[in-house]
């Protein structure tokens, strides 16, 4: 850079390519001059100068040089590129049309795009007209037609799913933390959730009754035919840990669910070869989870969060096809998991 191109003004260029698949950069200082360098480049990628296949757009701030005029293009302070479709939004929020404050879809489909805006004309109450639209996609044949053809259906259908699990998780925190949630209540959000544990799980068994003498509260089904055994109890137990001899430990709840966790998997072993002759459930490799208490409702003095998952860790590491977990564990796990993309929960403490 010589020194008259560092006293000039707003720059403006536009360089093609030598290179194979790259057209061209054009680019544009966004400052004068001065401590930093701050610029924008698109650049285009494909074979057809007059119809690119890909673009690029990419922002960096480099800072001047300090032993010298110019700049220190090799070591940009800041730089960000956005592609495609992503330039094609900077585009239009800059050209006002997001205007609303709310979340946005964009569909590569006309034919859905005119469908859901037929549907979807102004009135009164936006939400219920798409109550209304959702409801009747079932039966409307063209409606279901341009969202299969679009390639942003599974975009949709995955956007509709976190929706149904947020407000699941939302349902469950509220039934645990209130104080007179019966287990029935538990077991049937459960039934319908069974995602929280993880998602190597198929469904629920339709039998509860395995055995004649045991009815399971939530028997789900291993993607390897396998099953594992969910006990729900309530999440009011207030003595859910003591302190016995300067350590936590768990309380009798606990040790109460944990044998009879034991009995229910004693019983599947007695009657495998049955079980899987008539239902076709491989319960020989079955484990259980017992979901019990909530540590807001624990009533020991001093009991902290971290000293209750100790407790339930050591408790734990010296189980072995029974696994023990509280509500709040439950569904922290299963958020942690819906942030991170995840497919379910997982029955870890």
């Amino acid at each position: 850079m010589s020194i008259e191109e560092y006293k000039a003004g707003l720059g403006r260029w536009v360089r093609n390519s030598a290179r194979p698949g790259i057209l061209r950069h054009d680019g544009m200082e966004l400052k004068t001059r001065g401590k930093s360098f701050k610029s924008v480049t698109m650049h285009y990628f494909g074979k057809d100068p007059e119809n690119p296949s890909g673009r690029k757009i990419e922002f960096q701030e480099v800072p001047a040089k300090e032993m010298d005029f110019g700049y220190d293009f090799d070591n940009p302070t800041k730089k960000f590129s956005l592609a495609d479709d992503e330039i094609d939004v900077l585009r239009k929020f800059m050209n006002g049309m997001f205007a609303d404050e709310g979340y946005y879809v964009r569909t590569d489909s006309k034919d859905l795009a005119k469908v859901l805006a037929e549907r979807l004309q102004p009135g009164a109450d936006g939400e219920a007209a798409l109550a209304e639209l959702l409801e009747s996609i079932g039966g409307d044949e063209d409606l279901v037609r341009a969202v299969a053809k679009s390639s942003q259906a599974g975009h949709l259908a995955g956007l509709i799913d976190q929706e149904r699990r947020r407000s699941a998780l939302e349902e469950l925190e509220r039934l645990a933390r209130a104080p007179r949630t019966s287990e029935g209540e538990f077991q049937k959000l459960i039934q319908d959730n069974p995602w929280v544990f993880g998602g190597r799980y198929v469904g629920v068994t339709q039998r509860r009754s395995l055995t004649v003498l045991d009815q399971l509260d939530v028997p789900l089904i291993n993607t390897d035919g396998s099953i594992h055994i969910v006990e729900l109890k309530t999440a009011c137990i207030p003595r859910l840990f003591k302190m016995h001899r300067n350590h936590w430990i768990v309380g009798n709840d606990v040790h109460e669910a944990v044998s009879q966790a034991e009995n229910y998997l004693h019983q599947l072993d007695t009657h495998a070869a049955n079980i899987k002759m008539t239902l076709k459930l491989e319960v020989q490799r079955a484990f259980a989870t017992i979901v019990v208490g909530h540590i807001e409702h624990c009533s020991a003095e001093g009991l902290t969060e971290e000293d209750a998952s100790l407790a339930l860790r050591i408790y734990n590491s010296h189980l072995s096809r029974v696994r023990v977990i509280t509500y709040d564990q439950l569904i922290t796990n299963a958020k942690n998991a819906m942030t991170l993309g995840i497919s379910g929960a997982g029955d870890g403490v």
